[in-house]
């Protein structure tokens, strides 16, 4: 096969771990304190219930409490052009909490990249989540792509997982667009897509699992699986002056490890798939990503 199409490979693999910000298609909810009702008594239960909720926080999720201030510094394993690994940091922190949100910057230490998201939930459960993390980085890369919420969740409430025993499933879809130029082996690519569904379905493997990462050992951490699928119907590929047109679909099995009331420990991705003009090709991908630091374990 040609070596332009060996090469759509690795350079797909960026679609995931571009710099990106998740949104709602909805326009954000009106801050706290806005609205309330004429009537003192209403409007002092009203402003009571409103106080303990931004104390706890709207994302305040017991897998990820996604509460205004807290922060997770991570270890990424990337791997360069030759096939080099190493290791970069990013960091999360939370903002800017309102009423039914928070915003959630992403700092990536390498490259001093500031990415900013806003993160909805509704009754404890994390709907949206920006696909920040880097797992690989191939080569030098210019652009974004925007990812969309669409539908689903993607943690549930302490209700919900009660209610399921644990043994909870769902499903997280966003859409992603945008452009990426990139150089690897000496092609130059740019990419454009708009509008290409990305699915996630989480089910729950087990709780109560022991692992050590750099921030420390844990005994009581839950392992979700993640099948993620994203379907590119039409991709505009442009290798050094010369156009390509494809339509692939690609598929990452992986591992996420949450502690409840620290958040997301550690991330693995097991195998990753492309079909690619009828046949299907192994994706190599990094580990993924370790929990370095939290201002939650202080």
């Amino acid at each position: 096969m040609n070596k332009k199409v060996f090469l759509t490979i690795p350079f797909l693999t960026l679609l995931l771990i571009a710099p990106a910000c998740g949104k709602k298609d909805d326009e954000p909810l009106d801050a706290v304190g806005e609205a309330l009702p004429a009537n003192v008594e209403e409007e002092t239960e009203i402003q009571e219930e409103i106080l303990q909720e931004t104390v706890s926080g709207p994302c305040n999720n017991i897998l990820f409490p996604l509460t205004d201030g807290n922060n997770w510094v991570y270890e990424v394993e990337t791997v360069d052009e030759n096939g080099s690994s190493s290791t970069v940091e990013y960091a999360w922190s939370v903002s800017e909490q309102q009423q039914n949100s928070v915003t959630l910057d992403t700092l990536f230490y390498d490259s001093g990249t500031l990415v900013s998201a806003d993160i909805e939930c509704v009754d404890g459960a994390v709907e949206n989540f920006p696909l920040t993390v880097s797992n690989i980085v191939i080569g030098d890369m210019e652009g974004a792509i925007t990812y969309t919420y669409v539908s689903g969740k993607y943690l549930p409430s302490q209700e919900e997982l009660e209610a399921g025993n644990w043994e909870n499933s769902w499903q997280t879809v966003v859409n992603s667009s945008g452009t990426i130029t990139t150089a690897y082996e000496g092609e130059t690519m740019t990419i454009i897509l708009e509008n290409s569904p990305i699915t996630m379905n989480w089910q729950i493997q087990e709780r109560d699992t022991s692992l050590t990462v750099p921030a420390g050992s844990f005994d009581n951490a839950v392992r979700i699986s993640q099948e993620l699928i994203y379907e590119i119907n039409s991709l505009s590929v442009n290798f050094s002056g010369t156009p390509m047109e494809i339509s692939t679909k690609m598929t990452f099995d992986s591992d996420y490890w949450f502690v409840p009331n620290l958040g997301l420990v550690k991330t693995e991705i097991k195998s990753a798939n492309m079909d690619l003009f009828g046949s299907q090709f192994p994706v190599d991908m990094a580990s993924g990503s370790v929990l370095k630091s939290s201002n939650l374990l202080d």
